[in-house]
């Protein structure tokens, strides 16, 4: 009986410690600017263009870039540790479009 009741309670342990799958969030980029983002560590970002073609290129931390056609949607960038990261729209930079990702 003591050797059961140790099996679970090890068992219930390993459960409750398992980490979380990571959560895809779609960001917008529209009208010269881009939708926030929120997330957690281990999460993924893709982008929706909803009006005319866009880029969404990082300045620096994450190696991603890419150009999003008007309706479509970008593969998603993963991101493994905590910040702020900041990126812009190589074809609009001219009118200020950038965003940025905040990661917890």
């Amino acid at each position: 009986m003591r050797k059961i009741i140790v099996s679970i309670a090890v068992l219930s342990t390993a459960v409750a410690a398992a980490p979380a799958s990571a959560k895809t969030t779609t960001v917008d980029a529209f009208n010269f600017g881009f939708g926030k983002a929120k997330i957690d560590k281990g999460d993924k970002v893709k982008w929706k263009s909803t009006d005319g073609d866009h880029d969404v290129t990082f300045k620096g931390g994450i190696n991603f870039s890419q150009k999003v056609d008007e309706g479509d949607t970008t593969s998603a960038a993963k991101f493994p540790d905590s910040g702020t990261f900041k990126y812009i729209c190589k074809i609009h930079k001219s009118e200020g479009m950038k965003g940025k990702v905040k990661v917890k």
